[in-house]
């Protein structure tokens, strides 16, 4: 199945408003989906590039590379001549569509147009030392907070062997947009299903076997209730011949995730992200956390909500 019908399919935007049906003629070709690269041209980072660039082309996408400067002078000399002397490299390795953004990104403004015209935003130095690189914490902040599509962190060059992509989804309501990326990022790797039930309740008394008995007779139901969700959820990616498995781990999410990640070593892990004013810290912690054990994070944007999309536009607004 072709990317740009799975993007159509999920609900992502292409292109802003002007593309759209109701403004495209109907001998007009659609658009292409686009992947937007930010770099800041570290040396560490051509691995990083070429396999974002694999997975375009195993994708039929193209990608817009983009020089992120930030508001302080970074010190080279061309930076954008550095850039399409990239881009003629990874068009001519790998065959696929490549446009340089001509300018240096250097406010949040300019930044957040092109990751709303993106089908996907990529950071490629986003965890290197501080002192190396602006793209920090403080950015991924933003796009957890600002941006509308889902934000791929690279930090690993190669994928390893057996890969594995681990999505760590909720099951009420169902996350069926981090299903429909787990589809797009399958590419014939097994895609593991996770769920953690939240542990908060005080344990029983041993003591009590009554007590235990109830809490052992709960616990299992629970279990079972999130086995059956996920296998639903898991329906629609077997039906698209993607191999799945299922797991269901019980403690605190992020230590769970750590964990996880650490036993599993997969080579890429989703996890929602639907914006609260207290979430966009724990989301970025977590791709911190998933970057320090050398897997790849996408994060996928959730729906708000009515409430939570007004208080996100006053926000907008006063900021």
């Amino acid at each position: 199945m072709k990317f740009s019908s799975l993007i159509a399919g999920g609900g992502v935007p292409l292109r802003e408003s002007m593309n759209s049906p109701a403004h495209v003629r109907a001998h007009d070709v659609p658009a292409p989906p686009w992947l937007l690269v930010l770099t800041t041209l570290s040396a560490l980072t051509g691995g990083h590039l070429a396999k974002v660039a694999r997975t375009a082309a195993a994708m039929g996408a193209g990608l817009r590379l983009a020089y992120y400067a930030g508001s302080r002078p970074t010190g080279l000399v061309d930076p954008l001549a550095r850039l399409a002397q990239r881009a003629r490299f990874v068009r001519r390795l790998h065959g696929i569509a490549v446009e340089v953004v001509e300018h240096e990104v250097r406010s949040s403004y300019q930044l957040l147009r092109l990751t709303r015209k993106a089908s996907l935003t990529c950071l490629l130095d986003a965890n290197e030392r501080p002192r190396r690189s602006r793209l920090a914490p403080d950015l991924q902040s933003l796009l957890l907070r600002e941006g509308q599509g889902p934000l791929w962190v690279v930090n690993a060059a190669d994928e390893p062997d057996g890969a594995l992509l681990s999505c760590f989804a909720r099951t009420a309501p169902p996350e069926r947009e981090l299903m429909h990326w787990a589809r797009v990022f399958a590419q014939g790797r097994t895609v593991q299903l996770v769920h953690v039930l939240s542990t908060s309740a005080p344990p029983p008394d041993a003591r009590d076997a009554v007590e235990m008995t109830v809490f052992d007779h709960v616990f299992r139901q629970l279990r079972v209730q999130a086995f059956q969700a996920l296998d639903t959820l898991s329906a629609p990616l077997r039906a698209a011949g993607c191999e799945t498995a299922i797991a269901v781990l019980t403690g605190d999410m992020n230590e769970r995730l750590r964990q996880h990640v650490q036993a599993v070593r997969p080579g890429l892990v989703l996890i929602g992200h639907r914006w609260r004013p207290w979430s966009v810290g724990a989301a970025r912690e977590r791709v911190r956390a998933i970057a320090e054990l050398g897997a790849d994070a996408l994060v996928v944007p959730l729906p708000r909500g009515s409430w939570w999309s007004w208080i996100a536009r006053a926000i907008g607004w006063r900021g």
